[in-house]
């Protein structure tokens, strides 16, 4: 009788962890059901952008040419948008195979900051946001790949878009011996018991505004702090908002 019990307390723990097992393998496919889904209308939006203010310059529906500059501006912005996304889904694929690789080079990050946000102006316009970037002209030099560096501020300043209102501030300072850079919404934050699942793969925070985003930038980000031996923080901004840190080791 007693090797029975003992039997069966076995069996039952394998199927505690086979049913755990399972109900694990469940909810990564319902989230990456959940991301195909999201990324799909990530395309979608912005290629019915293109296709539509394209139209209407073709036709020559539009004869002020301060109208059709702003056009040509909304379709490069969507078409640099579509381009982050697509480079989001590349990176991210690369990553799980481990396949990606970093240029680090020791190096002033400003200048990166910089040329980061004239970029995506125009995207920040569209979507009716101003931006401030506050920085010395200089930062102490750090190690950092230059594109791996430019996408971890583009998915910040993306993500502030997507869960905050009207601006985003970009702040660069020296601290403690690290190089921190900043993105500041003004958004309603990310509660604490959040602050650690948001940079999981395929997730997205509950109050995002418009129920999209692909679910990659934030885990991207950490994926990519991580490579440069740095890491990312999260806060609350003082007045309401988001802050988000990207601290690297200066050289």
């Amino acid at each position: 009788i007693r090797d029975s019990g003992i039997t069966a307390i076995v069996v039952s723990l394998g199927l505690l962890f086979a049913w755990r097992a399972v109900r694990a393998e469940s909810k990564l496919a319902e989230r990456k059901a959940d991301f195909v889904s999201a990324v799909s209308h990530e395309l979608r939006t912005p290629l019915t952008s293109i296709r539509m203010y394209a139209d209407m310059l073709r036709e020559g529906w539009v004869d002020d040419s301060h109208t059709q500059n702003d056009y040509f501006e909304l379709i490069s912005a969507e078409s640099e948008r579509l381009a982050r996304l697509v480079n989001n889904v590349l990176d991210f694929s690369r990553i799980e195979k481990g396949a990606k690789s970093f240029d680090l080079r020791i190096g002033d990050p400003a200048p990166v900051v910089h040329e980061t946000v004239e970029m995506l102006r125009p995207y920040l316009k569209e979507k009716g946001f101003d931006v401030e970037v506050e920085m010395p002209e200089s930062l102490p030099p750090c190690s950092f790949d230059h594109d791996a560096l430019t996408q971890i501020l583009v998915n910040l300043i993306d993500n502030a878009v997507k869960y905050g209102r009207e601006e985003v501030r970009v702040e660069a300072l020296a601290d403690n011996g690290d190089v921190v850079l900043r993105v500041l919404d003004r958004g309603p934050g990310v509660p604490a018991g959040e602050r650690e699942r948001i940079f999981e793969a395929f997730q997205r925070g509950a109050n995002e505004k418009s129920g999209g985003g692909s679910g990659l930038g934030l885990a991207l980000v950490e994926a990519y702090a991580r490579a440069h031996e740095g890491r990312i923080e999260v806060g609350d901004r003082d007045g309401g908002g988001a802050v988000f840190a990207l601290r690297l080791p200066a050289a």
